[in-house]
């Protein structure tokens, strides 16, 4: 009985001299999740193996958005929001959420 491991992986099978062997390929490459919600980030490439993330072109391949590739759009959204509170002096840093104080850093970088 094959493995935990052995089932998970992708399986193709091979026709050598005496019989049809099954290979293993490597394992299955998830979804990227939100660092923030675990939610499913849509629009980011995800490959089963390393050919296919090979076919697509870099472009596709790399998020060029803000934080993208890290944050879901809602979470996203949020972030941005509490960073224009701050910067308006309407909230100080301190009373924000601690869970997103250091996206909060990392947009107001990439911002000025």
């Amino acid at each position: 009985m094959p493995s935990k491991s052995e089932r998970r992986k992708l399986r193709g099978f091979r026709r050598t001299a005496k019989a049809t062997r099954m290979i293993t390929k490597g394992k299955k490459h998830k979804k990227l999740r939100c660092a923030n919600c675990n939610a499913v980030l849509h629009g980011v490439a995800h490959g089963a193996n390393r050919s296919r993330m090979a076919k697509i072109s870099k472009t596709q391949r790399r998020p060029t958005g803000m934080m993208s590739g890290i944050l879901c759009n809602t979470c996203k959204r949020i972030i941005i929001t509490e960073v224009a509170k701050v910067d308006a002096g309407i909230k100080k840093m301190s009373d924000t959420d601690i869970s997103i104080r250091n996206y909060m850093k990392q947009i107001e970088k990439q911002v000025k």
